[in-house]
């Protein structure tokens, strides 16, 4: 997302020039590429993307991506003020509209609907991916998703402007203290064998001769690894899976997904989150998992979770209180046919027992099974395997319509939908019979605007 002017001049901009002619409106500015086809600079201490001046052959674009801070925004407007009065050409819209006044266009209205557009863009993809969008800024990235608008008590249905600049001006601080800091950032990068078109770069921690190299942070990459060079052993994780590794280390989050370094993070604890990151590595790292309810996919398995609230150790209440922190909150379960399942593979949860019964969840694993404590300390404390999940549809069954005990026996007569054991996994023409009937139903849950009893995310809608 961004916004641009574009020009044609037959002088040449020299940038020394145009850069000394914007300080005297700008100053102190700070340059990060000095050299066509693209420019690049900000504001000292205020930027968080800056702005780019980028050239094509005889045409010029002066460009500002969007969730940039207000200082951007001006400096954006002082960079066409000055092209204008220093090379005297003409300026246009994306829209190919001639800005002959940039007073006439460009104003501080301007720039606060600017602003408010990016709030209502940025809030609108969180929840509707719940997930973080990465953006790019003056120096390093940032990541803006639920959990940093939670923190900033930024409603994702209903944004205020005031929160979501002080969440910029965090940013923009945070753009500023790391920028001469070392990062996890590296150059390396892993192939994809099945396109070589195609690699994911990485940000690493090293451990060599039982030290741990130097970095301040870790910065986000497509991937994150830790590499044990003592050992031989290396693992390799999605990024978004970087904030269940880092639980409970020295580790401050920064954003969503990157996180500061804290004086005491050890070796022992690099292999630590080494030993946690094995469940979040998974079989293909160039998998892009589909969510229910978006057409069946022949890459993900399906599994059915089964639950009992009323010897569950998650209670109804529980279940509710889920559903507001859908984006934000922690979700396990224990799978009986564990050693079918991978991560990326899909999971419909479904009720039974007394009540309302059937489908009250669905979603994708996001880790591989793990053994741990049964969740029931009166059997014997065995351990059984869980997986962690990231439900893209919840619901209050005692609410709203779902999809019933006797609607699935009726699509599927050949599975048992009210006992047996949670964590079985469909064969390839029940989960396709299955995927048909729920996003049949959920594209209909789309239109409730219940965000206490239901929320659904992921989901795109059918036209």
């Amino acid at each position: 997302m961004s916004y641009s002017v574009y020009f044609k001049t037959n002088r040449q901009i020299v940038p020394d020039e145009l850069f000394t002619s914007l300080c005297a409106k700008s100053s102190p500015l700070i340059i990060v590429s000095d050299d066509f086809p693209s420019l690049k600079c900000g504001v000292k201490e205020k930027s968080l993307r800056g702005i780019e001046i980028n050239r094509e052959n005889d045409e010029y674009e002066v460009r500002i991506c969007s969730c940039a801070s207000k200082e951007d925004y001006y400096l954006f407007i002082n960079a066409i003020e000055t092209l204008k009065e220093t090379y005297q050409v003409q300026v246009y819209t994306e829209d190919d509209e001639e800005i002959e006044a940039v007073s006439d266009f460009y104003d501080k209205e301007w720039v606060e609907a600017q602003m408010e557009s990016s709030m209502q863009a940025t809030c609108a993809l969180a929840n509707h991916s719940s997930s973080a969008i990465t953006y790019f800024g003056l120096f390093l990235p940032y990541c803006i998703g639920p959990n940093s608008l939670k923190d900033f008590n930024i409603d994702l249905h209903h944004p205020d402007m005031q929160s979501f600049l002080k969440l910029i001006d965090y940013f923009v601080e945070i753009q500023w203290s790391l920028s001469g800091k070392e990062s996890t950032w590296s150059r390396l990068a892993i192939q994809n064998p099945k396109d070589n078109s195609d690699s994911k770069r990485l940000s690493i921690i090293h451990i060599k001769d039982n030290k741990l190299d130097d970095f301040n942070y870790i910065e986000f990459a497509p991937l994150f690894s830790i590499c044990d060079h003592d050992s031989g052993k290396q693992v390799v994780i999605p990024f978004e899976a970087l904030p269940y590794v880092a639980y409970n280390h020295p580790l401050a989050r920064i954003d969503d997904y990157q996180f500061y370094r804290a004086p005491e993070f050890t070796v022992k604890d690099a292999r630590q989150m080494m030993e946690v990151a094995e469940h979040f590595q998974p079989d293909d790292l160039f998998q892009y998992p589909e969510y229910p309810g978006n057409g069946y996919s022949e890459e993900q398995q399906t599994f059915i979770l089964k639950w009992n609230p009323s010897i569950s150790s998650i209670t109804m209440q529980n279940h509710i209180e889920g559903i507001k922190i859908i984006h934000t909150g922690y979700f396990n379960w224990s799978v009986y046919e564990w050693e079918k399942a991978k991560m990326g593979d899909r999971f419909y949860m479904v009720r039974v027992g007394d009540g309302n019964t059937g489908i009250v969840m669905s979603g994708i694993f996001i880790s591989q099974p793990y053994a741990d404590e049964d969740w029931n300390p009166q059997r014997n404390s065995r351990r059984i395997h869980y997986m962690d999940m990231k439900p893209n549809f919840m619901i209050n069954p005692e609410v709203h319509p779902i999809i019933t005990t006797s609607q699935l026996y009726e699509a599927i007569p050949d599975f048992d939908w009210s006992k047996g054991h949670s964590g079985q996994l469909l064969n390839t023409e029940q989960a396709k019979k299955l995927e048909d009937l729920f996003s049949k139903y959920v594209q209909k849950m789309l239109d409730f605007d219940d965000k206490t009893n239901i929320a659904v995310t992921n989901i795109s809608r059918h036209i």
